[in-house]
C-alpha cells in the first residue's frame, strides 16, 4: 500500500471523516470551477416553486458572491415536454453563464446504442447554439462495455466536444426530494436538520477532494464541483459559497481547471480512456459516505 494512502486510511480510522481528510489537505487557496447538472430543472419542486425561480435564485447568488464563471448542463427533453422550461435556460444565459450538453433525456450510456448516443447528443444542440462544446455524461456513467464507451468517445471527438470531469461532489441532488417532502409537511425542524447535513456533507467532500487531489496529482489541483439545478441547492447556495470561501477556495473557469494534467485524458475523448470522476481513478483515496436522507419526512 502506498505510504500516503496508508497514512490517510489510518487518519480516517482515528478521526471523523472531515478531520482525517483535513489533515491531508493542501493549504488554501485552491481553484474551484462550479458546474450545475440537469438544467432546466432537477426536481421535484416544493409546491409553489417554479424552475424559473430556481434559476433566478442560483444565478443571483452567483452574481452576489462574485462568481463570474459557472456551467450548466442541459437535458433538452424537459423543454420538449414543457416549452416554458426554456425560460430557465434563458435566465442562465442572460446572467452570462455557460450551457453544456448533458444528453437529451438524461439516459445513461449503458441504456443507449452508439447511434442513439450520437442522436441524443445532436438533439440537444439547438438549445446550446454558440456555446463551446462541453459534454457531461448523465450519472457520470461512461459505459460498462468498452466498445460502447470507445464509440461514444469517438463521436464526442468527431463533434468537437470536451468532456467535463468531476473531482468534487456530495450528492446534493438527493436533498431536493427530501426538501420537497419536508416542505409539504411544513416540517421546519427537519428542514433545519437538512441544512446542517448539507453543509456538513459539502465540507467533508471538499476536504476529501483536496486530499485526493494531492494524493493522485501530487499538487493542489483545481477542483471541478458537481451541483444540480434544484430547489434545495438554490436555497443553500449562499451558505455553501460562504463555506467554500472560508475553506480558501477561489473560483475559476472550467477551461483553467481542465488545463491541469490530471484531467488530460478525461477531458479529451480522442485520448485513451481515463475516468472522468476523479474519485473513481485507480488508487484514489476511499470516498466518505454522505448523509442517509431516506428517513427525512418519509
Amino acid at each position: 500500500m502506498r505510504p500516503l494512502l496508508a497514512f490517510g486510511l489510518a487518519l480516517c480510522l482515528l478521526y471523523p471523516f472531515t478531520d482525517g481528510y483535513r489533515a491531508m489537505a493542501a493549504p488554501p487557496p485552491s481553484r474551484l470551477a462550479l458546474t450545475f447538472d440537469d438544467l432546466p430543472l432537477h426536481g421535484p419542486l416544493p409546491d409553489g416553486t417554479s424552475a424559473q425561480e430556481v434559476a433566478r435564485s442560483i444565478t443571483a447568488t452567483l452574481k452576489a458572491k462574485g462568481v463570474n464563471y459557472a456551467y450548466g448542463y442541459v437535458n433538452g427533453a424537459l423543454v420538449d415536454q414543457s416549452p416554458d422550461l426554456v425560460e430557465p435556460l434563458r435566465i442562465w444565459k442572460s446572467a452570462g453563464y455557460t450551457l453544456g450538453n448533458h444528453g437529451w433525456a438524461h439516459r445513461s450510456l449503458d441504456q443507449l446504442t452508439a447511434a442513439e448516443f450520437a442522436a441524443e447528443l445532436r438533439r440537444n444542440e439547438p438549445l446550446l447554439a454558440g456555446e463551446p462544446r462541453s459534454f457531461r455524461y448523465p450519472y457520470l456513467a461512461e459505459g460498462r462495455d468498452p466498445a460502447l464507451r470507445d464509440a461514444a468517445r469517438k463521436e464526442l471527438a468527431a463533434q468537437g466536444y470536451a468532456i467535463a470531469p468531476v473531482s468534487m461532489d456530495f450528492a446534493d441532488w438527493a436533498y431536493n426530494a427530501a426538501y420537497s417532502r419536508c416542505m409539504a409537511r411544513n416540517d421546519t425542524t427537519a428542514i433545519a436538520r437538512l441544512e446542517k447535513a448539507f453543509l456538513a456533507d459539502a465540507e467533508v467532500a471538499a476536504t476529501y477532494a483536496r486530499a485526493n487531489g494531492m494524493h493522485l496529482a501530487r499538487h493542489d489541483m483545481p477542483q471541478i464541483l458537481l451541483l444540480h439545478a434544484g430547489a434545495f441547492t438554490a436555497r443553500m447556495l449562499p451558505r455553501l459559497l460562504d463555506l467554500y470561501a472560508q475553506m480558501g477556495f477561489t473560483y475559476t473557469t472550467l477551461d483553467d481547471a481542465l488545463a491541469d494534467p490530471i484531467y488530460a485524458s478525461a477531458r479529451n475523448p480522442a485520448l485513451p480512456f481515463e475516468p472522468a470522476s476523479i474519485s473513481a481513478r485507480p488508487g484514489a483515496l476511499p470516498k466518505p459516505p454522505g448523509t442517509d436522507l431516506s428517513g427525512f419526512c418519509a
